[in-house]
């Protein structure tokens, strides 16, 4: 002590210090972290530690890579131990919950213990407050939670190699591809781009790219094309809006899904055709809108669309083993 130096203390929860003897000789600033002071800088400085509890478990580390020398000064043994993935990122369902389930939860307390009402608060899908009554006559309404995600919590997904969509406010994690999968959709992604490139007729677009047709619609289509006429959907970070064509290239984890789930959402947002492309059976069915409902069309030997006139791809070339 006989240079000035740091002293960190940590008592449990409440900001009070313990009764050390010789701490008012102490040259360095002395607090709880509960005061923290919001303009200190512990670069460099020899910082001490009273307390090991979960406060200092979390503190520790991130001041061992400021401070020049960390001291930790406990009374018992630690309880704590290194816990593999304590630093993993959360999945986005537990992100949610947290940004979405405790507030709501702390102003249920606090309605409590005021033994007042409170009343729902305005959230994306919430169906209605109920009203419960507790203990005497304290009355508090209790809202009923959406547990839809929106393109907010999205754009948290971890950055893990995953192709995450939400549908209807629901998270779907669609499985790696197989080889035969990629091949079919390169071919195919290759063509339509050549061709719209060569005759002006729009971009085309290749997975992962977001498309948010509505703040709880969030799909990755494996091609998509824009016409020219309506560049104006397209941004820098997504496209927000139906495109003209969507494409998605089956496989055995994505069949029922793209078949069923994803082909409502695209005819409720009037995508004007869906193909869908199996590489099990070298098949392509196209679903062209008409009105508000999509009509099926059977390929035949080539795959052919108002989109793109001249256009004639063949199918068998599209599923060859090699070209």
């Amino acid at each position: 002590r006989d240079q000035p130096g740091q002293m960190h203390l940590t008592v449990l929860a409440r900001p009070n210090l313990p009764n050390i003897e010789g701490l008012e000789a102490f040259a360095g600033p002395v607090f709880h972290t509960a005061r923290w002071p919001s303009d200190l800088d512990l670069t460099g400085k020899r910082v001490g530690v009273i307390g090991s509890g979960c406060t200092s478990y979390q503190m520790v580390p991130e001041l061992a890579e400021t401070a020049g020398h960390t001291y930790l000064f406990q009374r018992t043994p630690n309880w704590c131990f290194d816990v593999p993935g304590y630093r993993t990122p959360y999945p986005p369902q537990v992100n949610w919950l947290d940004r979405n389930l405790r507030p709501a939860l702390a102003r249920g307390s606090a309605a409590a213990a005021h033994g007042s009402q409170i009343h729902a608060a305005s959230l994306a899908g919430v169906s209605g407050p109920r009203a419960l009554r507790g203990i005497g006559q304290t009355r508090m309404t209790i809202t009923e939670i959406s547990s839809r995600l929106t393109y907010d919590d999205y754009l948290n997904f971890p950055n893990d190699g995953k192709r995450y969509e939400i549908i209807e406010g629901e998270l779907y994690v669609n499985p790696s591809p197989n080889m035969k999968h990629q091949r079919v959709l390169l071919r195919l992604a290759r063509s339509l781009a050549d061709f719209v490139e060569t005759h002006g007729l729009g971009e085309v677009f290749i997975a992962p790219f977001d498309v948010v047709l509505s703040e709880i619609d969030v799909l990755e289509p494996d091609v998509l094309f824009i016409s020219a006429a309506r560049m104006h959907i397209l941004t820098q970070a997504n496209v927000k809006g139906a495109p003209d064509l969507v494409v998605e290239v089956l496989s055995d984890g994505t069949r029922r899904y793209d078949e069923t789930t994803k082909r409502k959402r695209y005819e409720h947002f009037e995508v004007q055709e869906y193909w869908i492309v199996d590489p099990i059976d070298d098949s392509v069915r196209i679903l062209r809108l008409q009105g508000k409902q999509y009509e099926r069309i059977i390929v035949g030997g080539n795959i052919t669309s108002p989109l793109f006139p001249g256009l004639s791809l063949e199918l068998k070339k599209l599923f060859a083993e090699q070209v």
